[in-house]
C-alpha cells in the first residue's frame, strides 16, 4: 500500500472512531460535563488541518509522506510516554 493511502486511510480510522466516541457521549452521559468553549477553534484546526494535509498529499512524493507521517507518529508516542510519566 502507498504512503498516500496508508496517511489517508489512518485518518479515516481516526475519524470513525472520535465519532463513534462522541456518539457514545452524545446519547449515554451528554456533553453536560465537558468545558466545550475551545470547541469552534478545535474544529476549526480540524478541517484546516484536513486541507492542508491534503494538498500536501496531492504535492509530495510516497517517500516525504511516509517520512512525515513516521516522524508524527513517532513524536506522538513520546508525547503520550511523556504524559504518562508525569502522570504517575
Amino acid at each position: 500500500m502507498e504512503a498516500k493511502n496508508v496517511a489517508r486511510d489512518s485518518v479515516l480510522i481516526i475519524l470513525f472512531s472520535q465519532a463513534s466516541k462522541l456518539l457514545t457521549i452524545a446519547f449515554g452521559t451528554g456533553f453536560s460535563g465537558y468545558d466545550l468553549s475551545m470547541l469552534p477553534y478545535m474544529i476549526f484546526g480540524g478541517v484546516l488541518g484536513g486541507f492542508i494535509g491534503a494538498k500536501f498529499n496531492r504535492i509530495f512524493s510516497n517517500e516525504i509522506i511516509l517520512r512525515v507521517f513516521n516522524t508524527i507518529t513517532i513524536l506522538i508516542i513520546g508525547l503520550n510516554i511523556y504524559n504518562f510519566i508525569t502522570t504517575i
